[in-house]
């Protein structure tokens, strides 16, 4: 998101239009060569890019994903209902050197003031592995589908501690880690979409 949004009129319109189910783009990001990615985009392309060059076709190798007994139908839902957590997951398996593991804890076990908490880090051969703790509550399809975003920032570059430092302002500092407003708004996008009717 660091190309895509310039100051806080650009995120405020970027929220409004995830809000309101806008289909309408607040900027057109520029692939590597140069070129825009698309003549039309939607704001969810936007908070979820991507990759380039993938292929949609699943490959030999993907992401290794582990989810706990306690929380697996919950993923299984998101996956079945909502077609923001289903793009989520489709990126994540495009990431052959990515392990993550989602587990239910006691809230006792998330430091700070934080809802959920995710570990990343990158391995000496490359490779990614995270860590998703997620207490019990019912925010439980918001919170998974808001970590898995913060593992999708990490994989797409996002550094929030420079963007915060550079004073950009859809990112915050919160319980002694960073918050972007890329996963709040993923979070509550895919909630709504699960929410029932």
């Amino acid at each position: 998101m660091s190309q895509l949004i310039g100051g806080g009129r650009a995120l405020a319109g970027l929220v409004l239009g995830i809000l309101l189910g806008s289909s309408t783009a607040v900027a057109q990001p520029v692939l590597p060569d140069g070129g825009a990615a698309r003549d039309s985009l939607t704001t969810l392309d936007l908070l979820m890019p991507e990759v380039v060059g993938a292929s949609s076709a699943a490959s030999a190798v993907t992401a290794r994903v582990v989810v706990d007994a306690k929380l697996q139908g919950l993923v299984d839902d998101l996956l079945g209902r909502s077609p923001a957590f289903r793009r989520q997951w489709q990126r994540l398996e495009r990431f052959p050197r990515l392990s993550i593991r989602i587990e239910l804890v006691h809230a006792n076990q998330i430091g700070g003031d934080a809802h959920a908490a995710t570990t990343i880090a990158v391995l000496h051969d490359g490779s990614v592995d995270a860590t998703v703790a997620i207490p019990g509550g019912r925010r439980l399809p918001e919170l998974v589908a808001h970590e898995v975003e913060h593992i999708l920032e990490r994989l797409d570059g996002v550094n929030a501690a420079n963007q915060h430092a550079l004073g950009d302002h859809s990112v915050r500092r919160a319980s002694g880690t960073f918050e972007t407003a890329r996963a709040v708004l993923v979070g509550q996008l895919v909630a709504k979409q699960v929410q029932p009717r």
